[in-house]
């Protein structure tokens, strides 16, 4: 049976250069009454985005059966949300964190950082 290659990218929250500027955003951003249409509506399924909402890290990587790479984007990673998960996966598994990157991983030179993290473990 041939070996299957799986790889996880997992944002890093809103597009902030660290946790402080995540905070300041929090705190001085304007609020509104008035209804507005969230992210998801109109492009995914709604079950699906309250799956994805409601989703346990913990009961995912016991699920995990096949060797994986985990990147993590540097600014405001979720890396130390996963962290004490990484060790529940039964199957081969490495990690990287790609500095300076935000959830989309748009930032000058941050593409390649990517894209060379994920051909090294493609190679493998």
């Amino acid at each position: 049976m041939k070996k299957k290659t799986q790889i996880l990218m997992i944002h890093g929250g809103m597009t902030f250069r660290n946790k402080k500027d995540y905070l300041h955003y929090l705190k001085t951003r304007e609020i509104s009454i008035e209804k507005r249409k969230k992210w998801a509506e109109g492009y995914f399924d709604k079950e699906l985005v309250n799956e994805w909402k409601t989703i346990d890290i913990g009961k995912l990587a016991e699920k995990i059966n096949v060797p994986c790479k985990f990147i993590f984007a540097g600014n405001y990673n979720k890396f130390e949300t996963w962290k004490p998960f990484l060790g529940k996966i039964k199957v081969a598994n490495e990690f990287a964190i790609v500095e300076g990157a935000s959830h989309v991983f748009i930032e000058e030179g941050v593409e390649e950082k990517l894209f060379e993290e994920t051909l090294n473990y493609i190679r493998i």
